[in-house]
């Protein structure tokens, strides 16, 4: 096995982005974290972290998925769920670069599930802040979505 690059910092925005051995990391940091989710136990493990979500389209399992994974690691969750609240949605139309640019002085991490394929864009240098994906664009998977992450993961099980 090669040395693997680390997690840390890096936005993941495609599938793409991991290369093979990755998956297998990711896999069994999932394997080490189930029991939070299985026993319904709290823990701390990111209590000084702080999750930006930034939901431009409707989500009630990502959403609530994403941010329950988050508290249930000791973390918090700061965000919007409705684009229409924020100055992306009103007549000043702030671009995508300018919201995860005012998010990222705010939290550690933005995972965002907007309709525009590319979103939210790739941190140039010096951005703070890492960025996820979480969404579908219309009724094609986004290329970030983790729907085949949980599928490659189920498979490892069958």
């Amino acid at each position: 096995m090669t040395d693997m690059r680390s997690f840390l910092g890096r936005d993941i925005l495609s599938l793409k982005d991991f290369e093979r051995d990755e998956f297998f990391q990711v896999f069994s940091v999932a394997d080490e974290l189930r029991h939070y989710a299985e026993k319904r136990r709290n823990g701390d493990l990111l209590t000084s972290k702080t999750l930006l979500t930034a939901f431009y389209q409707p989500s009630t399992r990502t959403r609530l998925a994403t941010e329950a994974a988050m508290h249930r690691l000791g973390g918090h969750v700061l965000g919007f769920s409705d684009a229409k609240m924020t100055r992306a949605g009103d007549f000043y139309q702030e671009s995508i670069k300018d919201t995860v640019h005012m998010l990222e002085y705010y939290g550690d991490v933005i995972a965002m599930r907007h309709f525009q394929q590319g979103a939210p864009p790739r941190r140039p240098n010096g951005r703070r802040c890492p960025s996820s994906t979480a969404g579908w664009v219309g009724r094609t998977p986004h290329p970030g979505a983790h729907g085949p992450l949980h599928d490659l993961e189920a498979l490892r099980h069958a």
